[in-house]
């Protein structure tokens, strides 16, 4: 029965003068369907992604369109026909050769048959389908902007189950017999530069939520502010590692964690780096001494709208704990730009006839501690929408491992390159509001400086890793690790209706 039913339905296709019944109604459906497509994709229910330079881009608004086009087409002129034929059938007035012609070119798209369609007589209605009808090529104007490509940075998952790991250790001294000096500063001058690229934005404008997104760990914590990224090497700026599991429980992945701990923290444990043994000092002042140097940097600001209501941190010490070259304590003031006329609830010092520098009541030496190590893990995640749900598989924390340099541990030369008042550090203002480590304009709560300013030094940390992974990128150093799953996001297309 149900061959036979199929038997007809096609029959009456190849029979029957198109358009007829079926044909309009399986038009119909797919338009409807179609419709509901574009709606559910345009509000964002579902997405749909493509790598960069897939033909599926260009191919699935080109066919969505013919076949809307096409259904919408065979609809009208399914209706006009059916309404032509039937006043032809009931008027005799309607009975002429011109009238056969429109009924046979119902399905005729253009300005002529619609011209000719609004010159026959026939009542105004069936003339107004007719012309519709006849005018639906235009529609693929409006249809083919129905699906729009967007490029958006880590929108697309790759899975894969292999990935390039850091080696950890670079210099593996070849043809420098028992001195690897010589090898280490190579790397460390290059990297130096890096880094100063990829932490000179963070100081501009904050460090941005793509940055944001290649760590993991609890980043929401503040009892625990430590942030976890994979050591891995990868110099595509449009990607990053989402998700890497290992084979089995044995901790083989590479992680760098990093800390970054100001005293006055809410909850703020501090014993395991306070009393670590600081014996480099990178930079010594007194607070009269770092107080003249800012003041000096000062004199020749005359560009009221470029530091109007600004923070300074003022720099006093900073200090690097010298056996495993991992912690810098950074020892500074928080200092407020303001013009003359502004009040100030502090201690106050005229910089030049357009600024004074406003130290607020609370004004006292904060500490900041700094911390980069390496450790394994079974797995780590990244890019999580909820920070409590980016915890690392058998992170302990207990012991680090030997990684040379070069090292993203904060220093006397990334310090230089980015204080640019005299060795004292600008915080920078948000321009975005999806960045963050910056300020609010005109921010006056002390807190909220230092929280921002902890959430800086995690940035510039952060981007020394992106220059690390970078380097090693480009001078071909990694070692192909094979896990369980990884999980990378990289830059994808979007259709959006």
């Amino acid at each position: 029965m149900i061959k036979k039913f199929f038997k007809r339905i096609i029959k009456d296709i190849v029979d029957k003068p198109s358009p007829n019944f079926i044909t309009t109604s399986i038009a119909l459906v797919v338009l409807i369907v179609l419709v509901g497509f574009i709606i559910v994709f345009g509000v964002g229910h579902l997405k749909l992604i493509f790598p960069v330079g897939s033909p599926l881009i260009m191919g699935i608004p080109l066919a969505v369109t013919f076949i809307i086009l096409y259904s919408i087409t065979l609809i009208l002129s399914g209706v006009f026909n059916w309404w032509m034929s039937y006043y032809v059938s009931i008027e005799n007035r309607y009975n002429n050769d011109l009238t056969y012609l429109v009924i046979a070119g119902s399905k005729d798209n253009g300005f002529r048959p619609a011209y000719v369609r609004a010159k026959i007589d026939i009542p105004i209605l069936l003339k107004i389908i007719g012309v519709i009808a006849a005018l639906t090529g235009i529609l693929n104007i409006f249809i083919g902007s129905s699906l729009v490509p967007i490029t958006v940075p880590f929108s697309l998952s790759v899975y894969d189950d292999t990935f390039i790991a850091d080696p950890l250790v670079l210099c593996v001294t070849k043809n420098i017999s028992d001195n690897d000096e010589p090898c280490q500063n190579l790397f460390q001058n290059r990297f130096n530069f890096r880094w100063f690229r990829e932490a000179s934005d963070v100081m501009i404008n904050g460090y941005s939520n793509n940055l944001s997104k290649s760590w993991g760990g609890k980043r929401g914590v503040v009892k625990d502010e430590r942030i976890l990224m994979l050591a891995a090497v990868n110099n595509d700026s449009n990607s990053i590692y989402r998700f890497v599991k290992a084979a089995d429980e044995n901790y083989s992945i590479p992680i760098f964690s990093m800390i970054t701990l100001c005293n006055g923290s809410v909850l703020l444990d501090e014993s395991n780096y306070e009393y670590l043994n600081y014996t480099r000092s990178l930079i010594n002042l007194t607070e009269a001494a770092a107080n003249e140097t800012l003041i000096n940097a000062m004199k020749g600001e005359s560009d009221k709208s470029k530091l109007d209501g600004r923070w300074i941190a003022e720099v006093t010490k900073l200090e690097l704990e010298d056996h495993h070259k991992e912690s810098t304590k950074l020892t500074l003031n928080f200092v407020q730009i303001l013009p003359l006329d502004s009040l100030c609830l502090g201690s106050v010092t005229v910089v030049n006839p357009y600024y004074k520098l406003c130290r607020p009541i609370i004004d006292r030496s904060f500490v900041c501690y700094m911390n980069t190590r390496v450790e394994k893990v079974n797995h780590v995640k990244a890019a999580c929408d909820n920070d409590n749900l980016c915890d690392s598989g058998g992170y302990s924390g207990d012991s680090g491992l030997i990684y040379s340099s070069p090292r993203p541990v904060y220093n006397k030369e990334i310090h230089d390159s980015l204080a640019i008042y005299n060795g004292h550090m600008l915080i920078p203002q948000c321009k975005d509001s999806s960045n963050d480590g910056c300020l609010d304009p005109h921010v006056n709560n002390l807190t909220q400086v230092r929280d921002q300013f902890i959430k800086l030094l995690r940035g510039i940390i952060a981007s020394g890793v992106i220059a690390r992974q970078k380097l090693l990128a480009d001078m071909e150093l990694g070692e192909k690790m094979t896990v369980e799953t990884v999980i990378r996001l990289t830059t994808g297309v979007i259709l959006e209706g």
